[in-house]
């Protein structure tokens, strides 16, 4: 497939890998200049025009469309006057007398081309056109034609190109440019985006048109749950308690969870042990163990637990397991005893020492096994000795608390004992004097005996030296040589206690070197051992040297330590040595030399460029160039130099002055910024902008430059960074300036006429004399009215019908460059103009008159009509005054009938009618009603009666006509075989229609009526009743029904043969759920499962109550099948287009617009990341879709692309639509159901992508209610609204409904901020209507806690909307009182009773039920209990309800009425 300018070529490859013929069929030349679309290799033919440009309608013109599509040369030699066709960007434009050169703008300068007298267009000259660019963001640069440059992207480059003949950019070529890989994320084309797998769902990054990355969006990333770790987002912290602080887990940057921080938990009780831990009490042998695995301690472990095997009390107690018992043993004192073994520590426990005892033996007193026996301690020992009872016999005697006496030896063979406690005090040794004293402490560590030294005098008499004498006597001095290069001695002296003092050196003197020449080189005192020194020459580094003995005598030869110092190479300045120069050219801006010295101590003097450069001129270009056309009326003067301006000079001016007027003459500002930034290369320049005084009007056109020419210029007062004048002269540069649009219309106002308005305005003060105004456009906001457009010579827009409240009008003039700005907003309020009704004189039209109610009084009765504003005044409706037979009625408070109420006795009234706008009465409504006189509340209701499938009878009726002053409160239905007398129970609902079970009455007739009631005790024969008769109900032969399964691709279907009936299909696989119900066709009933996973095995249940059938299936989706997809284009707008997709199987489809090829794989592979799941439309699978296209450009034309979710389709629809030049008003394109039905919620699918302001709301009007609800933006469609129209209570079901937006200015187009239009809804309608609905939602049943008993039925239970109540009904009822049984019963299918009551009154709900349950005894603790299966809703859904083993379990507490019985056991 090819594409040609309208449609496309195709060509087909055969098997065998041969190109066929092209087809041309759908290829065609667009259409343009008055030539529709031509197919290709044709002539057509279109009307020559006139010198306007207009049709002439008599001459034809030819052009031929190519093979290609491309149009040929026009032949207007028929034509009486020639015009150059439309050929691109080149408008067509008449053929004159001599060529006609056309010019264009160009981003800088312009281009022209010459429209020549055979009505054929020349050459495109570009040479004064050129591209701007500013490639670093510091100044503009100019490209031309054809040329490109590039930017870098993170990888590659991207480039733009200066468009051959236009002047302007292409497109910008993207294909070298990528993101590079950074982490998890791959290398990406800019424009695309990359994903990355996370623990659940993905991250997605994009790759900006730039080629470098966006942040990463981490929406459908996250953590999955693992064990006690729940399912978190991206970056967040999941905390868990402990007994002593806690455990946390983050779920990391990329989506997995990182190692569990669990530092701070630990399991605390009678221990404390960190997570994972494990605490080991300590047995004898092995231990109990304490395990910490969730920061809470679990059970402890004993089996490793056991007292271990021991030799105690003089005999071996056998290995025991903790909490076992030893066998007996026979204590001194006859007493037989057993030892356990301690179950929760362990450990061996005591015996019993008051029960076995040891007798008297050898002076040890009795004692009790474990016990001592005290006595004294033998040799020279302090303190008690003692002997323990082992039960059995007497332990051996411990003397371990005998504390022994301390024992010293002094050397001289005499052993002396000391008490703990004494001292003992003895002389020092040799060479020593003075004494020691010892104490005698009690070790606890080791339990022994120590002398303690606390006392010690003992002192040396002499120093140690290594000259002899080797001592020497404490006050006595030592006298040494000084050390190398001094003369004299040193002494030092010997302190007490055997320690010298420091050297008196003040008796050495240095040894230095007298002053001496050398070599010529003159060496000052220098001490011994050390090197003279001597400076070097100028321009080196070092010394020179001569080296001083320690005898202070000079020695050896001078030494020449001195080094040349040298200049480092810097820049184009080589190395060279100290106190030379080099000499170099002067850099390029200059002529000349420039020689530079290198200074003694190697360092360069400063390099400041000298006199002797002489500067060169710097090239100069300007902005405006000579010559230049299309400047701007505000234009900025830019003068570009090679090298950059030094400094500002305040003094220097930059002025424009016009060519035809020199004293207009503007100022301009130097841009100081600019003006002192330095290029890449140096470069720099002068900038100047044109600046408005602070007080000036910017609407102003007088403020700016005329349409003429002007010339910029610039004084050579300028300082370039190489000193050169800028510019070396008085530079002037001649420009032209733009067209530009005129000023907005002037003398705006609204004319008020009888029953329209008219607005006028006079012609803008300001106008370019080339281009005149062409037309003026008029706009209304909100856009209650289409913008509107009038030629250059009309001067008012209407007539216009009035319009209620308040809106803004817009007027703006128009010329060949464009809309004036900003537009003239004039206030228009009908409120003001309803007070000055001077001019107002509208007529409405008659109101529509309903009778609502008869009620007799005792004068008489009381009739009540209603009065309806009639639709062509309901925009009006609160400005209206309403007047029945001559009296003032209530005005409209909404669109529902006011109502007019008055008291007769006639038979017969009349009632005239007529409503007042302003001060003009309009025309009358007239009607008669008969006036009855009933004692019933409402009159017989009219009942039509459907089997919608077998046994499953649907009645309907509609509001009767009261005759009581009480609202209907339900309506009673009754049901019997029409052969018997009397009528089965009473159901009660609150709609006016009722779907009953038929199937007790099959085969038939089946005789049901109807009545309204306000009160659910009124009794029957108070009714005032109407009846319908069904005459047959369908027989099932269950036995002859067969059940067909089909698998079709993702499509499952599931056929009854033999009878319509309800039928419903479950389908389940991996926590995947779908159901649906069955559709008869003639005899057999059909239900299809759609939106089912491709090669997916699922467990299917289908079902039917009137048929008997309850099937099981296994069966499997198809791999892959081919799903046929359409693409038709809805609506389209400026960025923004919807398209309604259709497939020949349900089926989800996404689809995107595009101007290039878009790849399936890239696709495929976006699905699989999980990247498009929120953007498939609809929510469940469907044949149709509505997918609106958002962030389009204007006049574009774009291919649409589809791929379908579950058949993996894909389909593109080339040039499916071309986006128009404006935005329109938004619209609403589809009003779709959404969540819950009870709930009863609006997805607004709107044209394009929106944004609403905090306020926006919609207004719902529901069987006499009202209610504001506020619109949420949804989060994965751009394009739509959500609102959630009910709370808790909802609106009553069957209710007809209506939908509109509370203001038009609070939802708006985004980004281009256009509000509502003022009929947004489908089919242009300013409002949506509905009705109220619960299919296929579960009704909820929930008790009622405290029941009061009246009767024998009592309402124990309410239901979220009306149920189908079965003719049989078994149930159990049980109370209980202090756990004590107090009722039993069972209710059988013969007296079990259930009443059905819907109204208003109901508690929490829209349905009691009332279940017979006779006496019951007060304050009693009840419960009703029966199959779920039992109750159904009327499409079928079973009730969700308190479960219990399976069933409904309905709790309540019985309650005796005032008054009632007493209390019953």
């Amino acid at each position: 497939m090819k594409a040609c300018p309208s449609g496309e070529q195709t060509r087909q490859c055969n098997e065998w890998g041969d190109w066929g013929a092209i087809d041309y069929s759908n290829c065609r030349c667009k259409a343009v200049d008055g030539f529709e679309a031509t197919r290709v290799d044709s002539y057509a033919t279109a009307d020559c025009l006139d010198i306007n440009g207009m049709p002439d309608g008599e001459f034809k013109q030819t052009r031929y469309c190519d093979a290609e599509g491309n149009w040929g040369e026009v032949d207007q030699s028929q034509c009486p006057v020639k015009w150059c066709p439309t050929v691109d960007s080149w408008y067509k434009v008449p053929v004159g007398h001599t060529p006609t050169i056309v010019r264009l703008g160009c981003m800088s300068g312009e281009r022209w081309r010459q429209c020549n007298i055979n009505g054929s267009w020349g050459p495109v000259n570009t040479d004064n056109c050129d591209c701007v660019y500013k490639k670093d963001d510091l100044y503009s640069e100019l490209l031309r034609p054809g040329d490109s440059y590039s930017l870098p992207c993170s990888v590659g480059e991207r480039v733009y190109k200066c468009n051959e003949e236009s002047g302007y950019f292409d497109p910008v070529n993207l294909d070298s440019c990528k993101c590079g890989g950074e982490g998890r994320f791959p290398t990406t084309h800019a424009g695309e985006l990359a994903s990355a797998a996370c623990d659940m769902g993905t991250s997605t990054r994009f790759c900006t048109l730039d080629g470098f990355w966006q942040s990463v969006d981490n929406s459908h990333c996250f953590c999955g749950e693992q064990g006690v770790w729940r399912k978190s987002e991206v970056g967040a912290s999941v905390s868990l308690l402990c007994d002593f602080g806690f455990r946390v887990r983050n779920c990391n940057s990329e989506g997995f969870w990182e190692a569990a921080e669990e530092s701070t938990c630990k399991c605390s009780g009678d221990f404390e042990a960190e997570l994972g831990k494990t605490i080991m009490e300590e047995c004898e042998e092995g231990a109990i163990l304490h395990k910490c695995e969730t920061g809470h301690f679990s059970e402890p472990d004993r089996s490793t637990c056991f007292c271990a095997s021991r030799n105690e009390f003089g005999m071996i107690w056998d290995r025991l397991p903790a909490g076992g018992e030893s066998p007996e043993v026979t204590c001194m004192n006859g007493e037989r005893v057993t030892r356990k073994c301690g179950l929760t520590t362990g450990h061996w426990e005591d015996l019993d020492a008051a029960t076995c005892r040891c007798t008297d033996e050898d002076g040890w007193t009795a004692a009790g096994v474990g016990e001592y026996s005290y006595g004294t301690c033998s040799g020279h020992s302090q303190g008690v000795s003692r002997r323990m009872c082992y039960g059995t016999h007497w332990g051996p005697v411990d003397e371990s608390e005998c504390i022994q006496e301390c024992r010293y030896d002094g050397g001289d063979g005499q052993i002396q004992y000391v008490p703990v406690g004494d001292v003992l005090n003895v002389t020092c040794y040799v060479n020593l004097d003075g004494a020691r004293s010892y104490r005698c402490d009690y070790n606890e560590e080791t339990k022994q005996s120590e002398l303690t030294l606390i006392s010690d005098t003992c002192t040396r008499l002499s120093c140690e030296s290594d000259l002899p004498p080797i001592y020497v006597d404490v006050g006595n001095s030592e006298t040494r040589p000084c050390i190398d290069g001094f003369t004299g001695t040193r002494t030092r002296t010997c302190l007490p206690g055997g320690v010298w003092s420091d050297y008196d050196l003040t008796q050495c003197m240095p040894i230095m070197c007298k002053p001496i020449r050398k070599d010529d080189l003159l060496f000052s005192y220098t001490l011994a051992g050390v090197m003279g020194e001597v400076a070097c020459a100028e321009g080196y580094s070092g010394a020179m040297k001569l080296f001083c003995n320690l005898k202070g005598e000079w020695e050896g030869e001078v030494i020449n330590d001195c080094h040349q110092n040298f200049c480092p190479a810097e820049g184009e300045w080589p190395s060279i040595p100290a106190l030379t120069s080099h000499t170099i050219t002067c850099p390029a801006e200059y002529t000349g030399t420039w020689t530079r010295a290198c200074l003694a101590d190697g360092t360069w003097e400063e390099a400041v460029v000298p006199d002797t450069c002489i500067p060169h001129p710097p090239a100069m270009k300007t902005i405006p160039y000579e010559g230049m056309t299309h400047v701007s009326r505000a234009p900025s003067a830019s003068l570009f130099t090679s090298v950059a301006i030094k400094e500002l000079n305040p003094d220097c001016p930059v002025s424009i002055v016009s060519v035809e007027n020199p004293e207009e003459t503007y100022t301009l500002t130097v841009n100081a910024t600019k003006t002192l930034m330095q290029g890449r290369h140096g470069n720099g320049g002068v900038f100047a902008d044109f600046v408005l005084p602070a007080d000036a009007d910017v609407h102003d056109v007088s403020n700016y430059l005329r349409y003429g020419e002007y010339k910029a210029v610039f004084q050579p007062c300028w300082k370039a960074l190489n000193r050169a004048t800028v510019p070396d002269a008085t530079l002037e540069v001649k420009f032209h300036t733009t067209a530009i649009p005129p000023s907005a219309p002037t003398h705006i106002a609204i004319r008020y006429l009888s029953d329209s308005f008219r607005v006028v305005f006079d012609a803008p003060q300001y106008v370019d004399e080339p281009y005149p105004v062409t037309a003026y456009y008029l706009a209304f906001q909100p856009p209650v009215l289409p913008e509107m457009r009038v030629d250059a010579n009309a001067r008012a827009f209407g007539d216009f019908k009035y319009i209620p409240g308040h809106v803004t009008l817009l007027l703006r003039a128009e010329n060949a460059y464009g809309l004036s700005s900003p537009d003239v907003e004039v206030p228009y309020d009908f409120d003001e103009i309803l007070m000055d009704g001077a001019h107002l004189h509208i007529e409405a039209s008659a109101p529509t008159l309903t009778m609502k109610r008869q009620v007799k009084t005792e004068s008489g009765v009381e009739v009540t009509v209603g009065v309806t504003v009639p639709e062509d005044m309901a925009d009006f409706a609160s400005y209206l005054d309403v007047t029945c037979n001559g009296e003032a009625v209530p005005k409209f408070a909404s669109l529902y009938a006011t109502e007019y109420t008055f008291t007769t006795t006639a038979e017969e009234v009349t009632v005239v009618c007529y409503l007042t706008f302003g001060s003009t009465e309009g025309a009358s409504a007239s009607q008669t009603f008969s006036v009855e006189s009933m004692d019933k509340k409402y009159g017989a209701v009219t009942v039509r009666a459907e089997e919608v499938s077998a046994q499953r009878v649907k009645l309907a009726w509609t509001e009767p006509a009261y005759y009581t002053a009480e609202p209907i409160r339900a309506y009673a239905v009754e049901c019997k075989r029409s052969s018997e007398v009397l009528f089965g129970k009473t159901q009660y609902t609150t709609s006016e229609e009722l779907v009953v079970d038929a199937k007790s009455f099959v085969p038939g007739p089946m005789t049901c009526r109807v009545a309204a009631v306000s009160s659910l005790e009124e009794a029957s024969a108070s009714l005032n009743w109407g009846e319908v008769t069904v005459e047959a109900i369908r027989e099932v032969a269950v036995e002859a029904l067969t059940v067909e399964s089909a698998v079709k691709g993702t499509q499952m279907v599931f056929t009854v043969n033999g009878a319509c009936i309800d039928l419903t299909a479950r389908a389940e696989a991996k926590s995947s759920v779908v159901v649906a119900e069955g559709v008869c066709e003639e005899d057999k009933t059909v239900v299809v499962l759609s939106g089912l996973r491709m090669a997916t095995t699922y467990a299917v249940q289908v079902t039917s109550q009137a048929g008997e059938i309850a099937e099981a299936y296994e069966l499997t989706t198809e791999g892959a099948q081919e799903n046929e997809v359409a693409v038709a284009s809805e609506s389209v707008f400026a960025s923004s287009a919807a398209v309604r997709v259709t497939m020949n199987t349900p089926d989800e489809v996404y689809c995107l617009a595009h101007t290039t090829p878009v790849h399936k794989e890239i696709l495929l592979e976006q699905m699989k990341t999980g990247m498009l799941n929120v953007l498939f439309t609809p929510a469940q699978p469907a044949t149709e879709a509505l997918v609106v296209l958002t962030d389009l450009k204007a006049s574009t034309e774009y291919s649409v692309t589809c791929l379908t979710r579950y058949s993996l389709t894909m389909f593109t629809q080339a040039a499916a639509f071309t986006t128009v030049a404006e935005e329109k008003p938004l619209t609403v394109l589809a009003v779709l159901p959404a969540g819950d039905s009870r709930k009863f919620a609006f997805d607004l699918v709107f044209d394009s992508r929106v944004e609403l302001e905090e306020e926006a709301s919609v207004l719902v009007s529901c069987g006499g209610r009202s209610e504001k609800v506020a619109m949420t933006a949804s989060l994965r469609y751009p394009y739509r609204l959500h609102a959630e129209l009910m709370g808790e209570e909802g609106f009553k079901a069957g209710s007809v409904c209506t939908l509109r937006f509370a203001s038009l200015h609070t939802v708006y187009r985004a980004g281009t901020k256009t509000m509502l239009s003022a009929t947004p809804f489908p089919e242009a309608a300013a409002f949506y209507r509905f009705q109220i609905t619960t299919d296929g939602v579960a009704p909820i049943l929930r008790s009622i806690v405290n029941v009061e008993m009246v009767g024998s039925v009592a309402v124990i239970a309410t239901s979220t909307e009306e149920l189908v109540i079965p003719e049989t009904f078994a149930y159990t009822l049980q109370c209980v009182r202090q756990d004590r049984v107090t009722v039993n019963r069972a209710y059988t299918e013969k007296n079990g009773f259930i009443l059905q009551t819907t109204a208003p009154a109901a508690k929490k709900g829209v349905a009691e039920l009332g279940f017979r349950v006779d006496n019951l005894p007060n304050n009693h603790d009840c419960k009703v209990r029966f199959a779920k299966s039992l109750l159904q809703d009327l499409k079928g859904n079973e009730v969700s309800c308190p479960e219990s083993e399976g069933e409904c379990a309905l709790p309540f507490t019985s309650r005796l009425a005032a008054g009632g019985r007493e209390e019953r056991e």
